[in-house]
């Protein structure tokens, strides 16, 4: 669609800058694209799902959104120790899995945010992919959001690339 001039995406696509992103089972999804695919330079895993990840490190920078749980899974400690390259978590306490996802809207009043409610729960998924996409694809400066805990944001816990997701490094 990029090479063709009759399509309206025709040599407008930047292809050194694609980024594959999913929710669920679509975050393993995503985790298995950017080991098998070296075009996608960023990774974006909204609570996944991955019981199934293959354990193998990654220089792709990744953000992981988490919800909800206060102690992080086995997989998610393993995966978060593969990752080399730039990464980010952040939890949203209190929402269940289904909150980055469009189910806060289409069962409004159903979907469990946590204290920050559902407008400010989709602004937070919102304003975290946008700053790590800018700064992993675009190469701005990095926003304060992916430096630690934010005001605008108090129910979402972040760790930043130096920190540990677990109480534990976990082995490879």
């Amino acid at each position: 669609m990029n090479a063709s001039s009759d399509t309206p995406f025709g040599g407008k696509l930047d292809l050194s800058k694609v980024a594959v992103a999913g929710h669920s089972l679509g975050g393993l999804t995503t985790w298995e694209a950017i080991h098998q695919d070296t075009r996608f330079k960023v990774g974006i895993l909204l609570d996944p799902y991955l019981t199934n990840a293959s354990p193998s490190s990654t220089e792709t920078a990744v953000l992981m959104l988490l919800t909800g749980s206060e102690q992080r899974s086995e997989e998610e400690c393993r995966l978060w120790s593969e990752l080399l390259g730039p990464r980010l978590s952040v939890n949203l306490r209190g929402a269940e899995h289904r909150a980055p996802s469009d189910a806060v809207w289409l069962a409004k009043g159903t979907i469990s945010t946590g204290a920050m409610g559902p407008e400010k729960t989709v602004e937070a998924v919102r304003d975290y992919i946008a700053a790590f996409l800018d700064t992993n694809l675009r190469g701005a400066a990095s926003n304060y959001l992916l430096t630690g805990p934010s005001r605008d944001y108090p129910d979402a816990a972040v760790t930043t690339q130096r920190q540990l997701l677990c109480d534990e490094p976990q082995s490879h």
